[in-house]
């Protein structure tokens, strides 16, 4: 059986030392900010897809509170028409009033 470092999950961490930010707090604040702005912030912007996704799921809808119940049933069947592709599914439609 092989030793028990070679069946465990582990991890290393470290840090560049080409970094002058030597305070692990101080290191960690500032790489997940950098993370954040670089990777996660484009990845969340809206573009004109999605723009136009949110405008037709809420067609129709008045009040505030209809708009959020239309988006949240339009997502939700995406995501179920997308995920369950192949799929045999029923999906149950109900008539709700806000």
């Amino acid at each position: 059986m092989p030793g028990e470092p070679n069946v465990r999950p582990w991890v290393l961490i470290y840090y560049r030392e080409d970094d002058k930010r030597r305070d692990p707090e101080k290191y960690w604040n500032d790489t997940g900010k950098d993370l954040y702005n670089s990777l996660l912030k484009p990845a969340l912007k809206a573009n004109n897809e999605i723009k136009q996704a949110a405008a037709g799921a809420v067609e129709g809808a008045s009040s505030d509170e209809q708009k959020v119940l239309a988006t949240y049933l339009d997502t939700f069947e995406e995501v179920m028409r997308t995920s369950t592709a192949g799929a045999k599914m029923i999906v149950r439609s109900e008539t709700r009033h806000v």
